[in-house]
């Protein structure tokens, strides 16, 4: 639990949000988003999208705020993440070019309870790839992930120092 002095959550209204930063996190327009479980606005209903989105930020902050104060989680929301991070543009071509690269190894290997492992996530060339088992995925990106945030730490105290 953190010491400091809990503020009110205060939640984002959707005549705040700025229309064009919107547009640009989704490359210029609203997504083409159609699920099986969830149902999106048409591109052309943007005050629907605005609304939705509010509510998509409202939720994420809800958990960052809960998560910082120490207070009982949120259930997660599928429709909310997916429509705040994977219906981006570059999500999906990531996405694609992931999906292509496990179809073409899984003709050479099999690749049952195995991942493919991209040594260098920007190009996400085949060529760097490696086959790892689910396990061994899991744990090089935890190490991943707690390498960043050792050095984040670095990073902070060094500028907390020269202040």
């Amino acid at each position: 639990m953190v010491s400091e002095k809990r503020p009110k959550f205060i939640p984002i209204k959707p005549n705040k949000l700025n229309k064009k930063k919107v547009l640009s996190y989704y490359g210029g327009k609203f997504p083409e988003c159609s699920g099986k479980k969830y149902r999106y606005p048409k591109p052309e209903e943007e005050d629907k999208w605005m609304k939705l989105i509010t509510k998509a930020l409202n939720y994420r902050s809800k958990m960052f705020y809960n998560h910082r104060y120490g207070l009982k989680t949120i259930k997660r929301n599928s429709k909310y993440e997916y429509l705040l991070y994977h219906c981006r543009p570059e999500q999906k071509l990531r996405r694609n070019k992931r999906n292509k690269d496990r179809r073409e190894l899984s003709k050479i290997f099999n690749l049952k309870n195995k991942d493919v492992h991209h040594n260098d996530p920007i190009s996400m060339s085949i060529k760097k790839a490696v086959i790892l088992t689910n396990s061994e995925h899991r744990k090089h990106h935890s190490k991943e992930k707690k390498d960043l945030i050792k050095n984040e730490k670095i990073i902070y105290n060094k500028e907390n120092q020269k202040k």
